[in-house]
């Protein structure tokens, strides 16, 4: 929470140029306000992968380089899939990219089963931290 509280305190310095585009134009405030909401679903999901990954090992640059290397994985597998020609196999890497989920939050399309996929990413990813960190104490 306190990763993503951060971000978000960071996110607030960029309602600057939000305030210039209305003060010096008329901005379509629907990809905006969309944009935004997408962009904290998909730092959010970022952050919870960095804490499952941080959770994992207890060297802090392994564990910086892992996060950095998974999510650049989750970052291009949606251009990788366009290299398969197995529909099941491009869908299925499609779907596990997180930008081709925060396309449509770009456009100013709030749709669910993007919220849905990024909350289950979150939710996962913080579930495993969970159990990882009940084992280890159990462990010990």
């Amino acid at each position: 929470m306190g990763a993503l509280l951060f971000y978000l305190i960071y996110v607030c310095f960029t309602l600057y140029y939000l305030l210039l585009l209305i003060v010096y134009g008329h901005p379509d405030f629907g990809p905006i306000i969309s944009g935004y909401i997408g962009f904290i679903f998909l730092e959010a999901a970022y952050i919870s992968v960095g804490v499952l990954i941080s959770s994992t090992t207890k060297n802090q640059i392994v564990s910086g380089i892992a996060t950095l290397l998974v999510l650049l994985f989750f970052w291009i597998v949606g251009w990788i899939s366009n290299y398969f020609n197995n529909l099941t196999v491009k869908n299925v890497l499609s779907y596990l990219s997180f930008l081709n989920h925060f396309q449509d939050f770009s456009k100013g399309i709030i749709d669910t089963r993007h919220i849905i996929f990024y909350i289950t990413v979150i939710w996962f990813n913080l579930f495993l931290t969970v159990r990882l960190i009940e084992n280890r104490k159990t462990i010990n």
